[in-house]
């Protein structure tokens, strides 16, 4: 008989195992319990931390596409450049670079005198044949002013004499008719006397004969005076008409003088150009030295309004106008003045073209032709918030001219909506 707590034999099987037995036992130390590091705590809070900020970057943030241009500062007023109206020679240059002008004032004054075969130039040939052509037609004017006015003076006189002596017979007529009414009386009387037998036939017949004899008389005055009437009126035709001939005559012949003026005056234009100014302004690009060749290829000059206020011009192609309306805001990159040092400038787009523009339709957008891969380019008209840059604590008025590049802020969205567009974009298909 085995006896309490001694050793069981090889082949009996406990009835707790080994590790149950030693478990329940009384233990003199505790149990090592291993505890997390600080470096350990910081790392899960910042992680924790971190994706707390990402989640709500993603659905707090935005992102605004955008889309690089590049145009140039214009005038809003626009520019004037003069042109040489044809192939000519500079013989003034009345204006400076920078000089402000005034409406009207003289800027050049240019020849277009073309030399010919032996030395002839033509333009002044033309304009001495034009010249003699108007002489003589001065002189013709005076001669046949002159023979008009002795013509009308002639006639003034004829009618004058009609007149008078319609006057001096009409004074005849009155003193015949008195001589007539005396000799009827007398007539009467010796007829009277006749039949009475106190004188004779030949007496009595004597008396009608002088009374028949001044009544012929009186018929022949009156015929007289018609005939003179008749002159008169016809006088007066001859002298209407040669009014009216003299001055069909000077009209003709004026009209002519000017014909020959306005071509003298032509050629003289032609031959002498005088290029003012359309109206006030600065002077700029001014060209063509006294002396040198001028043509319509080329302006002479280019004049800036005043008062001018710059406004950027921006040409972008069709795939960047989508979302751009007036309003959108615009960073603008001036060249002039490097970004990385002045930075940017803030503008407002004011007005989009609504149909774009070939490279060759307008001044200056061949400049821009590499850029937009010699596509058609929509203008873009933005205003600026400032007409200076600051340089060295001073502001630096910006120029006409000037090449920038913007930035056209575009489409604004969450940047959950960028990362679940294609899923949307899943959606609004598969409602389709």
């Amino acid at each position: 008989m085995t006896a309490p707590g001694a050793p069981d034999s090889a082949d009996a099987s406990p009835l707790f195992r080994s590790e149950v037995i030693e478990g329940r036992r009384p233990q003199m130390t505790g149990e090592v319990l291993l505890t997390a590091r600080r470096a350990s705590r910081w790392a899960a809070g910042l992680a924790g931390v971190s994706a707390l900020a990402l989640v709500t970057l993603v659905a707090a943030g935005s992102y605004t596409r955008r889309a690089a241009v590049s145009g140039y500062l214009a005038p809003d007023q626009g520019v004037v450049r003069l042109y040489a109206p044809a192939t000519a020679t500079v013989l003034e240059q009345r204006v400076r670079e920078g000089q402000q002008v005034d409406k009207g004032e003289v800027l050049y004054v240019l020849s277009t005198d073309r030399i010919g075969p032996g030395e002839v130039d033509y333009q002044q040939a033309i304009s001495g044949t034009l010249e003699e052509r108007r002489r003589s037609l001065e002189v013709e004017r005076q001669a046949v002013d002159g023979a008009g006015v002795v013509d009308l003076q002639a006639l003034r006189q004829r009618l004058q004499v009609s007149r008078h002596e319609r006057e001096q017979l009409g004074r005849q007529l009155q003193a015949l008719e008195l001589q007539i009414q005396g000799a009827e009386e007398t007539r009467l009387r010796y007829r009277d006397l006749f039949q009475q037998g106190l004188v004779t036939r030949d007496v009595w017949q004597d008396k009608e004969r002088e009374t028949l004899e001044l009544r012929q008389r009186l018929q022949g005055l009156v015929r007289e005076q018609l005939a003179l009437q008749r002159l008169g009126v016809e006088l007066g035709q001859q002298l209407e008409a040669a009014q009216a001939r003299r001055v069909t005559q000077q009209q003709s012949l004026g009209r002519e003088l000017a014909a020959l003026r306005e071509q003298y005056t032509g050629s003289e234009a032609r031959r002498r150009v005088i290029v003012t100014a359309p109206h006030g302004g600065r002077a700029t690009l001014v060209q063509g030295l006294p002396g040198s060749t001028v043509d319509g290829s080329r302006p002479l000059l280019t004049l800036l309004p005043e008062q001018v206020t710059l406004q950027a011009q921006l040409y972008a192609p069709s795939r960047a106008v989508g979302f751009i309306r007036p309003g959108t805001s615009v960073w603008l990159r001036h060249e002039a003045y490097p970004y990385q040092k002045f930075g940017h400038q803030e503008g407002e787009v004011v007005s989009v073209s609504t149909f774009p523009a070939e490279l060759d339709e307008l001044v200056g957008l061949a400049a821009f032709a590499d850029a937009a891969n010699r596509e058609p380019l929509y203008a873009i008209t933005v205003r600026l918030r400032s007409q200076s840059m600051p340089v060295q604590g001073q502001a630096q008025p910006l120029r006409p001219g000037l090449r920038v590049q913007a930035d056209l802020m575009m489409e604004r969205r969450r940047l959950y909506e960028w990362m679940l567009e294609p899923l949307f974009g899943l959606r609004r298909a598969v409602s389709l």
